[in-house]
């Protein structure tokens, strides 16, 4: 595997690839370690050396303290990362090689003397990159790695490294010296196939460090030549390993089949071990001189793998043209100390250079080098391979080191390529180019990036038959991308040569590099090839960017406020025969315009250009069309896009996956030889079951919720979910307004898109979150029932809910469970209530999210079997009741998911009866407030509607304990008995088991309180009981909400350590809209805290020196993105933003306030406080150009928008 150390999330799961589980650990304070924070490593998706382990083996340079008998050998003692490994004769290991190594040349063996004195040299020019890839590109994904270079040309400030480490796509990098001094680099060029690149850098930019250079000697490679691989461990410390060449002619090793694989080259092997993080390591003989680069190695065992130099040292001569040649600048000792600052030159990195022109050429044909024997079984003539021997005998006919016991066959060629195209077939072998014999990969490069647009002919012999054939030579970079199309997270460009090669496919289709919110919807995966999108053929990225700018002027065009549905057609490369046809909705406000990156070598810089900007001719050219109108068709429900863990199950209805939605309703399950209103003969629960499923079915519907991974907040573990709906309100002939309530394992945030789906006719509409309750497991969503088809209209009813005495439920109440499947056909059965005022005791996640607080739920003695929700509604008991109307059937509770944590970190549901009467009350609510905004003027809110939107809460958590407890927590004889005589039938009380942070509550309230009475002291009953005692949640409940509205504050008496209070606890108005401004920066995500994070009993503040009046940070890091300065610098999630560079921030207006007077590649200093209180301080170096700052924001009219800051 490539020797990469690379920083990525681990194992979170589901879209939580930048929430706090399972994260990355952040660095230690910068005043730790201000040049160069620690970090763990990873192994890199390469194969290869995988990531940098902390078990690399460290410096074994010499020092002054004699541990060792001179020559002898020191071997690390054997573990399980270190086993094996031998190390060069030291006398001891370096404690600190990033240390300047000074040593006096009698206290070494001659032979040690002269290694020490190279490696004193060498380690001045060898530097530790820190490299970023700010988009996923070709075979690599958005990542942040630690790798290694070394300078080649100091006076031009050229660094050489492996193509791996710069990335074919956008990339951000820094190297660090070893006196720990760091300047930016700017990627100047990669090779297309091979594993070398070359960043630059201001050498003038040095201001304590004199940089050396190291001399490319390609022909300095000799088997058993002993050399020194001088590297990075993990980015902190030198790491220096022996190794003797063993091979020089090794086939390139093969990484993955979705990958970059470097070919049509040797490569060198040897035993040195290296380890994550050396990737771009030079491997030096004696005199300091680099004879091969370190790309990789095997992941078991100490073999590695080293690129010879001779291509590298082409390309590098013809860099050096790029920029004029000066001197670097020196100045003496007592000089240095007094630069502050970078000096200006004509090599800032800022400075363009001139366009790099490297020429290569290539056939689009993968040749390996294969010996003779093998080669005459496959028909090669004798006479040809005498000729082949004798031409390797002569002197520079092969590369130095490789043996002539072989030749080139042809191996693969590429679809659409010059030998393809041309004729040749694999299994050819390769004798002469332009008459001139080409025996290895050396000359044949050569003879190739010498002859680019022009025609050679291949002599070839084909099992015994020598075949003569003419080919163009193609240029390479013609098929390297170098431009991509952002789109609503995603990134599409063309088909790389690298990936032609693995998928057996010509280069420059669409090719899908991550699919982004817009095609994670339609399920496209990644590595997916576009073949189609909006019914236009897409062949190339050309012809891509413009299907897709059409279908943006068409979603602008659209009058009639629904999202447009579309399709896409693509394969994969596992099933590249099989083109798949997905629909999605077109959703393009979360994310920015689309807009193509183009590389610009000269800048080291991806420009960004809108897509309207490229496309404005075919906008202007397309018409627009009718909006598509709602049909059968339905979304795919399984695919790539959803996640393991956001997926809830689905039952197994047996019903064949071609079957449309329309056919599929309760009639194709009821007897046709059953009379439909025929009332039931007996207590027939399959007949109850029925008709009860029959009298729901129009009130019914799937509820389907997707967050762009720009939108995730409040912890959301997923970013796709799917659960039943019950329609409360449906008026499409009066206010237009539609009301759908769902469980908050349905829509668990308001930054979403909703699409509903209704089983009494095939129509999808899109919905919108209106209402969502902080404690309660429901949410509301609206839609327009006036834009329903008619028939829509006619089919789809309200539910008819129990209220009152009517909704009460008793444990042996027989009930309907109802629920519809992934088919949109209900399910049903009859079940009996095992515990009418079961606790929902839903845990705290380690990520916080929403979660269900002082809540009772029904539980059934059976269920339907999975956790996909639907409702409970009555049962007739008679058979006249039997044949009652479709209304007369009462929804007493929706059957709601509740996402619960496991022991493991995942994430599980479970379902629960939940009563529908707050879902209810809250319908009530947000009709009067919608009807309230369309009858006024710009849709104003005022302040009753203010208040319709929040609940007023009693900010802490019950826990339920029974009487004898509470008797055990001290409270006397007498309130047991009041607390028995309240409740008969549960014989429980309500301990206080959290408080919210920063609320009344918290002030008032301590954890093991036992509440014994809620509200104002009513006079006591007939009996003398009091009637404000309180042993259930909806006890509290109902002395919160009998407060006038202007109260805040609730009486209550507890008893804390056998000790009766009377306390007044100060209540808090909670918001029922969700969190509502998200801000992006450094490639983080900021919101207000959300009351989960409140709920688990801390919240920072600041006091202010002026007043000191103490303050609530209110700044709270919810995700961040993958090859993100955040990513970079570790600025990870559940951590509040305390301060910036030492100016507090308290709210995210104070935050904007000071970030945006910083500029482009500066550095700012934050601190940091962790949800367990522990401060600590890093810097962030912003990335304007790819990471800008801007906001998701919530309008008054419930709609999102995107706003640039």
């Amino acid at each position: 595997r490539p020797c990469l150390a690379t920083a990525r999330a681990r194992g979170s799961g589901r879209g939580m690839s930048g929430c706090a589980r399972g994260l990355v650990t952040a660095p230690p304070s910068v005043a730790a370690r201000p040049a160069l924070p620690r970090r763990p490593a990873f192994a890199a998706t390469k194969g290869g050396t995988g990531g940098a382990s902390r078990s690399s083996i460290r410096s074994t340079v010499p020092t002054r303290r004699k541990t060792a008998r001179a020559g002898s050998r020191f071997k690390l003692p054997s573990s399980p990362r270190t086993r094996g490994v031998s190390l060069p004769p030291p006398r001891a290991m370096a404690e600190d090689a990033s240390k300047t190594l000074d040593l006096p040349e009698d206290s070494l063996a001659p032979a040690d003397s002269k290694w020490q004195r190279t490696v004193t040299r060498v380690s001045k020019a060898v530097v530790v990159i820190k490299t970023t890839g700010t988009r996923a590109f070709d075979t690599e994904a958005a990542s942040s790695a630690y790798a290694t270079g070394f300078v080649v040309d100091k006076a031009r400030g050229i660094l050489l490294t492996n193509r791996h480490v710069l990335r074919p796509g956008p990339v951000v990098a820094e190297a660090v010296f070893q006196n720990r001094e760091e300047v930016p680099l700017r990627a100047l060029y990669a090779d297309p196939v091979h594993d070398f690149a070359f960043f630059r850098f201001d050498p003038n930019a040095l201001a304590f460090h004199e940089a050396e250079e190291i001399a490319l000697k390609p022909d300095g490679a000799s088997v058993g030549l002993e050399v020194r691989v001088v590297g990075n461990d993990s980015g902190e410390k030198l790491s220096i390993l022996s190794a003797t060449l063993a091979r020089l002619d090794r086939d390139a090793p093969k990484y993955g089949g979705k990958t970059y694989n470097d070919f049509n080259t040797f490569y060198v092997q040897a035993a040195s071990g290296t380890k994550g993080g050396s990737s771009g390591s030079p491997v030096v003989d004696e005199h300091g001189d680099a004879v091969a680069l370190n790309a990789g190695s095997k992941n078991k065992g100490s073999s590695a793998y080293y690129l010879p130099l001779h291509r590298v040292k082409r390309a590098l001569e013809l860099l050096k043209k790029c920029a004029p040649s000066v001197e670097t600048k020196t100045t003496k000792k007592k000089e240095k100390e007094k630069k502050a600052k970078s000096l200006e030159s004509c090599f800032d990195v800022d400075v363009p250079w001139h366009t790099p022109e490297v020429p290569r050429g290539t056939l689009q044909t993968t040749f390996a080098y294969r010996g003779f024997d093998d080669l005459r079984r496959m028909g090669l003539r004798l006479e040809t391979e005498k000729a082949l021997r004798d031409v390797q005998k002569r002197k520079g006919q092969n590369t130095p080191g490789v043996e002539g016991t072989g030749a080139l066959a042809v191996e693969d060629t590429t679809p659409g390529g010059p030998c393809e195209d041309a004729g040749v077939k694999v299994g050819d072998v390769l004798v002469s180019v332009n008459d001139v014999f080409v025996t290895d990969f050396n000359r044949l490069e050569s003879t190739l990036d010498d002859s680019v647009g022009k025609e050679v002919q291949l002599t070839l012999d084909r099992a015994g038959t020598e075949i003569k054939l003419s080919v163009i030579v193609q240029d390479l970079h013609v098929i390297t991308p170098a431009r991509f199309l952002e789109v609503s997270g995603g990134i599409v460009h063309a088909l790389s040569y690298q990936q032609a090669r693995n998928f057996a496919l010509a280069a420059g289709s669409a090719y899908v590099a991550e699919p982004g919110y817009l095609f994670g919807l339609a399920n496209v995966p990644k590595h997916a090839i576009i073949v189609a999108l909006d019914n236009q053929k897409t062949p190339d990225l050309t012809a891509f960017a413009e299907a897709f700018g059409k279908l943006t002027r068409r979603v602008e065009a659209s009058s009639n406020g629904e999202t447009l549905k579309t399709s896409v057609k693509y394969f994969t490369r596992d099933e590249r025969h099989r083109v798949k046809t997905s629909t999605f909705r077109a959703h393009f406000k979360w994310h920015p315009p689309p807009a193509f990156f183009d590389r610009d070598w000269r800048t080291g810089v991806w420009n960004k250009t809108l897509l309207s900007e490229t496309t404005r001719d075919w906008l202007k050219s397309d018409e627009p069309r009718e909006d598509d109108e709602d049909g059968d068709e339905k979304k795919a429900k399984t695919g790539a896009a959803r996640e393991k863990r956001g997926e809830k199950k689905r039952p197994r209805d047996g019903v064949d996956g071609d079957e449309t939605v329309a056919e599929m309703t309760v009639d194709d399950v009821i007897d046709e030889n059953s009379p439909e209103d025929k009332p039931s003969v007996g207590p027939s629960s399959v007949s109850l079951a029925e008709s009860v499923a029959r009298a729901l079915e129009p009130s019914l519907c799937v509820a389907r919720c997707d967050i762009a991974s720009v939108a995730l907040a409040d912890g959301v573990y997923s970013r796709s979910f799917e659960g039943n709906g019950l329609v409360l309100h449906h008026d499409p002939f009066g206010s237009g307004i539609g009301l759908v309530a769902v469980d908050r394992n349905t829509v668990p945030i308001s930054s979403c898109d909703v699409l509903l789906t209704f089983a009494a006719y095939p129509h999808e509409i899109a919905g919108a979150v209106e209402f969502l309750h902080p404690t309660k497991n429901f949410a509301l969503v609206s839609y327009d029932a006036k834009r329903m088809p008619e028939e829509a209209q006619k089919k789809v009813r309200a539910a008819a809910c129990a209220v009152g005495a009517a909704s009460a439920m008793r444990r042996g109440d027989a009930l309907v469970l109802v629920g519809l499947n992934s088919q949109l056909r209900p399910m049903s059965r009859v079940a009996t209530v095992a515990d009418a005022a079961t606790s929902a005791a839903v845990p705290s996640a380690d990520i916080p999210r929403f979660r269900a607080v002082n809540e009772e739920v029904v539980r059934l003695d059976i269920d339907l079997g999975y956790d996909y929700g639907g409702v409970l509604a009555d049962v007739a008991t008679s058979d006249a009741e039997s044949a009652k109307s479709h209304s007369e059937y009462l929804v007493k509770a929706l059957w709601a998911s509740y996402a619960t944590p496991t022991s493991d970190g995942e994430v599980d549901s479970l379902v629960r009866g939940m009563p529908i009467g707050p879902a209810l009350e809250a319908s009530h609510r947000v009709l009067n407030w919608k009807k309230r905004n369309d009858a006024a003027s710009a849709g104003a809110s005022d302040e009753g509607n203010l208040t319709e939107k929040s609940v007023k809460l009693l900010d802490a958590e019950f826990e339920v304990v029974t009487l004898a407890r509470a008797a055990n927590l001290g409270v006397p004889r007498n309130w047991i008995d009041a607390l028995l005589a309240k409740d008969p039938a549960r014989k429980q009380a309500l301990v206080v088991a959290s408080t919210v942070a920063g609320t009344g509550a918290a002030r008032t309230l301590e954890g093991g309180d036992v509440v014994l009475t809620a509200g104002p002291s009513p006079p006591p009953n007939e009996t003398g009981e009091k009637n404000n005692v309180c042993v259930t949640f909806g006890d509290v409940e109902d002395a919160v909400s009998a407060l006038a509205s202007h109260t805040h504050a609730l009486r209550m008496t507890v008893c804390r350590s056998g000790e009766i209070l009377d306390v007044a606890v100060e209540l808090s108005d909670a918001s029922c809209l969700g969190t509502s401004r998200l801000t992006h920066w450094a490639g983080c995500i900021l919101q207000n805290a959300h009351r989960p994070v409140a709920e688990l009993g801390f919240a920072p503040t600041f006091t202010d020196p002026a007043t000191g009046a103490e303050t609530k940070l209110d700044v709270f890091i919810s995700r961040w993105f993958h090859g993100s300065p955040a990513h970079r610098y570790g600025v990870y999630a559940l951590h509040w933003v305390a301060e910036v560079n030492d100016r507090p921030t308290p709210s995210l207006d104070a935050f904007i306030e000071i970030v945006k007077h910083v500029a482009d590649g500066e550095h700012v200093r934050l601190k940091l406080v962790s949800l367990q209180g522990r401060p600590k301080v890093l810097t962030v170096k912003l990335d304007t150009h790819y990471w800008p700052t801007w906001e998701l924001r919530k309008r008054e009219d419930g709609e999102w928008e995107r706003v640039l800051l």
